[in-house]
């Protein structure tokens, strides 16, 4: 299992590695001293060649030693040698180390490897297909999903409304699922700090949950970019997960521009 992990943290820092390479050789063609950019770009190459080399070393059966400072920063140790798994962005790193953990527990059994406490019922793996409720009246459509509801003020293109709605539903819910998997880990969700972040150039959403910077990725596009959604959103969530009871939860699309 060690060196499963060092394997996937390792191939994919020489990827970002190599795509800042890229990057920097793409600038230097518009810049008036392109000098040190390739300068750069060369030295981040070799750098990637060396972790390659390390992973192909990992493959052959090296054994491979992994720690963790004060700070959290983890190492990866090969034959001696010590690679920092460290992103060459900071304000990337948090997406890196998920993109990582999420590859290694889809090989591995994570939760061996997580302390439980308690006897929790079970959370699903994923969250459920909905296919929400419907209501119409002179004030306008209503959709539901058990506890929360979607008011419109006018059943206009009706077709667009009914999209939005199961794709509302659709990732809430896979929200507050993977939200009770962190908390059952012994993640602790701050809900005065919590927030949700785009990623470069991926289609997934970093959802930090604290101050410490655990975080989850997950695909929400419509919460991320619907105007104070997640604030509105987090009492439900919190009742969800710490155990008292889900509040109902109404919601007006118009609010949010789902027109």
């Amino acid at each position: 299992m060690r060196a499963d992990f060092a394997g996937i943290a390792l191939a994919q820092l020489a990827e970002t590695f190599m795509a800042e390479a890229d990057l920097a050789r793409r600038e230097a063609r518009d810049a008036e001293s392109p000098g040190k950019l390739l300068g750069w770009s060369a030295a981040v190459d070799r750098y990637a060649d060396d972790l390659l080399r390390v992973l192909d070393e990992v493959e052959d059966g090296i054994p491979v030693d992994i720690s963790a400072d004060q700070n959290n920063a983890v190492t990866v140790t090969v034959a001696k040698r010590a690679i920092i798994l460290t992103h060459p962005r900071s304000s990337q790193q948090a997406e890196f180390d998920q993109r990582v953990l999420a590859e290694f527990c889809s090989r591995n059994d994570c939760t061996r490897l997580t302390k439980v406490d308690g006897e929790d019922g079970p959370i699903p793996v994923s969250a459920p297909r909905v296919s929400p409720d419907w209501a119409f009246s002179p004030e306008g459509p209503v959709c539901s999903h058990q506890d929360v509801e979607i008011r419109f003020a006018s059943a206009a293109d009706l077709a667009r409304i009914r999209e939005i709605c199961s794709q509302f539903f659709r990732e809430l819910l896979t929200l507050a699922t993977e939200l009770a998997w962190q908390q059952r880990h012994g993640v602790l969700v701050d809900w005065s700090r919590w927030s949700i972040g785009p990623t470069s150039q991926r289609p997934e959403h970093l959802v930090t949950l604290n101050v410490a910077g655990d975080s989850v990725l997950v695909t929400i596009p419509l919460i991320y970019s619907s105007e104070s959604l997640q604030r509105d959103i987090s009492p439900w969530l919190q009742g969800r997960l710490d155990g008292s009871g889900s509040t109902l939860l109404r919601l007006s699309g118009d609010r949010y521009g789902w027109r």
